[in-house]
């Protein structure tokens, strides 16, 4: 492969805004992370996103019961590892290695969600968890995340290779989020991704030799910056190609991300020649992003803008490029005399982490609601129900106002129902990781509905 690879590469060097991103309009979906040689004996029905999410069919319904997923006896492996983590408390992520004495077994790995310590909220006893089956040291069985006795993702292997199909419900809507066939044994892991070690070797060196490395001569004009990124990318030149990034706002981290990266579509590219030629930014730019998130996620504080003030654009092309693609131009602009490509940098504004959680057991527990905060004096209100707005998050000071009512109390014989919901608002603590001091978000409750068993509606009303 192919040139095209690097230039999805190169596009995650500047957070949302692709540098040499490709928008392939080919209309064959295809799993995200992966060209689109590797997938030849991949039939991808839904692609990873709510856009493009499909109705779960009844034979995949996610639940531990379905032996269309899980055999008799993987059912049991996964009621031994709930029964587990019920009878045990974390005040952290943890990882739970059961293993036979040939080494075959599974990895139970919990981040903290069982207590409700974790991220995102989950309420005391919720458990939400990965079930890792391993042999020989690789992947060999089930990969599933799970939440209670349902399934959230499910993927098997065979010995290091994705077999079957890969499965990623939504949070609501009874629909699959991912939805992939393996036609044969798939390298999702690309353990065995000879480029890939190659890569690995490019990048080694550069960690070694050049992690700071900057320009010998700045470019002091948009054509120097044109033709010396045209030249680096051509010539392989890791080094000279990230030192043409201004990385001002960056985490070093991100430098290091973008370089792994940039070293793996190097050690792919082949023969093709990239073109680069500059062009003005279009009337219709944005350079600013009000969120990162998609829509039915909600807010969570974050924000964007260029690094550098964007002066103009670098149009992409390559030769042997397919007709029908087409890669999004990438943004520059001039710190001081000298010209870089131009990052989208994130930011946090003033708030918190603003969530309503309804827990819901059975699924089939019907409700509606909303629930209103405050952000900056502004009152934002989220219509919620057992079909909408389920996880969605708000930004801001508080939590006004939250009514929910029960509308079924359609009970399922032989399971006990559990119906509830809880208000948190984040809260910053510090803790010590190494040599840093890093902050971290946890959730508060400061309203818990307990069980509702009837359609009254039950009010929260901040004081």
């Amino acid at each position: 492969m192919k040139l095209k690879r690097l230039i999805l590469v190169l596009g995650l060097l500047i957070a949302t805004c692709n540098l040499f991103g490709q928008t392939n309009n080919s209309p064959k979906k295809l799993l995200q992370g992966f060209d689109a040689a590797s997938q030849s004996n991949v039939e991808v029905i839904a692609s990873g996103n709510m856009d493009d999410a499909v109705p779960c069919p009844p034979e995949y319904t996610n639940v531990i019961s379905n032996t269309n997923l899980f055999t008799p006896a993987e059912q049991q492996l996964l009621k031994d590892a709930q029964l587990y983590l019920t009878n045990n408390t974390y005040s952290g992520p943890i990882i739970h290695h059961v293993r036979d004495k040939s080494g075959a077994g599974y990895d139970l790995r919990d981040d903290g969600l069982a207590t409700g310590s974790g991220y995102g909220g989950v309420v005391v006893g919720s458990h939400e968890y990965w079930f890792i089956q391993i042999k020989n040291g690789v992947n060999d069985g089930l990969k599933v995340e799970m939440e209670n006795d349902h399934c959230v993702q499910w993927l098997r292997y065979s010995n290091g290779w994705a077999v079957d199909k890969k499965l990623y419900w939504a949070p609501y809507g009874n629909k699959l989020i991912l939805w992939a066939i393996f036609k044969e044994p798939f390298d999702i892991d690309r353990t065995h991704d000879r480029n890939l070690q190659a890569a690995e070797k490019i990048f080694r060196a550069w960690t070694t030799n050049a992690l700071n490395a900057v320009p010998s001569k700045p470019p002091t004009s948009a054509e120097q910056l044109r033709s010396g990124l045209e030249t680096a990318v051509n010539s392989k030149d890791i080094s000279t190609t990230i030192a043409l990034v201004c990385w001002d706002g960056q985490e070093i981290e991100m430098k290091e991300m973008a370089a792994g990266m940039l070293a793996e579509g190097l050690a792919k590219i082949g023969t093709n020649t990239v073109h680069l030629t500059l062009a003005p930014v279009p009337a219709n730019f944005e350079t600013t992003k009000s969120s990162f998130l998609p829509d039915w996620e909600g807010d969570n504080g974050m924000r964007g803008k260029y690094n550098l003030p964007v002066i103009g654009m670098i149009h992409v092309d390559f030769s042997g490029k397919i007709e029908t693609e087409k890669y999004p131009d990438v943004p520059y602009g001039k710190k001081g005399d000298a010209f870089y490509v131009a990052q989208m940098v994130s930011y946090q504004i003033t708030g918190k982490a603003l969530r309503v959680r309804v827990d819901n057991l059975p699924r089939s527990l019907t409700y509606t609601g909303y629930w209103t905060y405050v952000s900056s004096g502004k009152e934002i209100t989220v219509p919620i129900s057992d079909q909408t707005n389920e996880f969605r998050e708000g930004w801001g000071d508080y939590i006004k106002y939250c009514y929910v009512q029960r509308t079924s109390t359609n009970e399922t014989p032989g399971f006990a129902s559990f119906f509830q919901y809880q208000i948190t608002e984040g809260q910053i603590t510090n803790k010590i990781m190494g040599s840093r001091q890093v902050q971290f978000e946890v959730p508060v409750v400061i309203f818990d509905s307990g069980q509702i068993t009837n359609e009254e509606p039950v009010i929260y009303e901040r004081k």
